[in-house]
C-alpha cells in the first residue's frame, strides 16, 4: 500500500491541500430511526441500534448508484453498530481496497437527551444556533464535533494518498464536517439540507483557510 503523504507534503502556501478525494456517507436506516429514539451513546450504540433490513438495502443501491467503479476506494467508519454495517453493506455491493473503523466518527452525544424521543434534537439544533460551544443538557459541542471530524480526515490525510475515501458516519458529525468544508462555522450546520439515510454526497474544501485543524 502506498502510504499518505505527510503533513508537510499536503501543505500549500494558505493550508492544506488535500491529497485524497472525500464521500460522506450517512448509515442506512436504523432500529433507532424506526423506533423514533436517540443513540448517541457509545454504550448503547457500539452493539446495538443496528441497521433495519431496509437500511441495509438503502447502503447496497447507494454504493452501487454512487461508488461502482471509483478505482481505490477506502472505507473509513463510525465504530457504532449501524455505521459498520453500513460499510460492510457498501463492500458487499462495489470493490473497496479497505475498511477501517474509527472513534472519531462516533455519532454525536446528546447527553441527557440519549435514549429519548427523536423530536429532542429540534432542542438541541436551537440551543446550537448562534453558539458553537453549546453543551446545554450535556451534549457534546458543535465545536468538539468539528474538531474530531476534521481529526478523522487529518488523519486520513496521513494515512492514504490518491484514495478515493468514504467517510460512513452519523446525521449530526456529518452535517458538521460539511459546514466546514464550505466555509461555515459549526453552529449553522443545520442551515445545510439534511443528510437523509444511506445518502452519499461528495465534500471539497471551499476554502482551505477554514480547515487549519489539518495542520496540527
Amino acid at each position: 500500500m502506498r502510504p499518505g503523504r505527510s503533513n508537510s507534503e499536503t501543505m500549500g502556501r494558505h493550508g492544506p491541500r488535500l491529497g485524497n478525494t472525500y464521500y460522506i456517507m450517512r448509515h442506512g436506516q436504523s432500529e433507532a430511526n424506526i423506533g423514533r429514539y436517540i443513540c448517541s451513546s457509545p454504550a448503547v450504540g457500539l452493539d446495538s441500534c443496528g441497521l433495519t433490513p431496509e437500511g441495509v438495502r438503502q447502503a447496497r443501491e447507494a454504493a452501487v448508484k454512487h461508488l461502482e467503479g471509483k478505482a481505490r476506494l477506502v472505507v473509513c467508519s463510525s465504530d457504532f453498530l449501524r455505521a459498520r454495517q453500513t460499510a460492510e453493506a457498501v463492500a458487499g455491493s462495489v470493490r473497496v481496497e479497505e475498511i477501517i473503523h474509527t472513534p472519531l466518527l462516533r455519532e454525536r452525544f446528546f447527553g441527557t437527551y440519549d435514549g429519548g424521543d427523536d423530536t429532542l434534537y429540534h432542542e438541541v439544533w436551537r440551543a446550537d444556533s448562534g453558539n458553537p460551544y453549546n453543551e446545554e443538557a450535556g451534549v457534546e459541542s458543535p465545536a468538539a464535533v468539528r474538531r474530531r471530524a476534521l481529526a478523522a480526515v487529518r488523519e486520513c490525510e496521513c494515512r492514504y494518498a490518491e484514495r478515493t475515501i468514504l467517510l460512513v458516519s452519523h446525521g449530526d458529525i456529518l452535517q458538521i464536517l460539511f459546514a466546514s468544508f464550505l466555509g461555515l462555522p459549526p453552529d449553522r450546520h443545520r442551515e445545510i439540507e439534511p443528510i437523509t439515510n444511506a445518502e452519499i454526497r461528495r465534500i471539497i474544501p471551499a476554502d482551505d483557510l477554514r480547515l487549519k485543524e489539518l495542520e496540527t
